[in-house]
């Protein structure tokens, strides 16, 4: 519960089969939404989430213009409803896809950029040549102006590289199309200076 903040009944025993241990978590839950120390909200979809009781009420963050690369098992995205009724953004790992019915590519990481999930990108890491590529590159369509998506994507992706172990990036295809031109530009000139 502390881990996400916002949840729901089902997503706080997320991958706990034991239903003894599920119907515990259940009543207790319960007791404190009867007791007053955690509070329900019903967003505009129907769907029901549970909270602290006045944590909706503390004034937000403050949060810089910085892009986060994910991993799909990151506790933010590993529950795809949950992610999906709060973010509206619709994820899966299509590894399991077949090829030819995959949308994203074979292992999309998802980005988080300021507090909202503007994309994926879909790399690999060759290990042997020091370098990344990031085969896809995918932005939804959003209000964010399009130099301050790049300057943050290249921040993250210098981090990204570094903990790769990679000393270079370069980019297949961006979508967006007008973005990737921005963006080749951008990696070639920013990722050398990595430490």
């Amino acid at each position: 519960m502390r881990c996400h903040g916002v949840f729901s009944l089902k997503g706080v025993t997320y991958q706990r089969r034991n239903a003894e241990l599920r119907r515990a978590v259940k009543t207790l839950v319960n007791d404190k939404l009867a007791q007053g120390s955690l509070e329900q909200i019903k967003l505009t979809r129907g769907e029901v989430f549970i909270v602290k009781a006045g944590a909706l009420e503390h004034p937000l963050p403050r949060l810089n213009n910085r892009m986060v690369i994910l991993s799909p098992f990151d506790n933010s995205v590993i529950q795809r409803e949950r992610l999906k009724a709060l973010f509206d953004y619709d994820y899966k790992i299509e590894c399991y896809v077949p090829a030819a019915k995959r949308q994203y590519g074979y292992f999309c990481l998802p980005l988080l950029y300021i507090d909202a999930f503007v994309g994926r990108m879909d790399c690999k890491a060759h290990r042997k040549d020091r370098r990344l590529e990031i085969k896809s590159l995918y932005f939804k369509q959003q209000s964010f102006d399009g130099d301050q998506i790049v300057k943050a994507f290249i921040d993250a992706i210098k981090g990204f590289c570094q903990f790769q172990g990679c000393d270079s990036a370069f980019l297949q295809a961006a979508y967006p199309i007008h973005l990737g031109q921005g963006l080749c530009s951008a990696l070639t000139l920013s990722i050398g200076d990595t430490p």
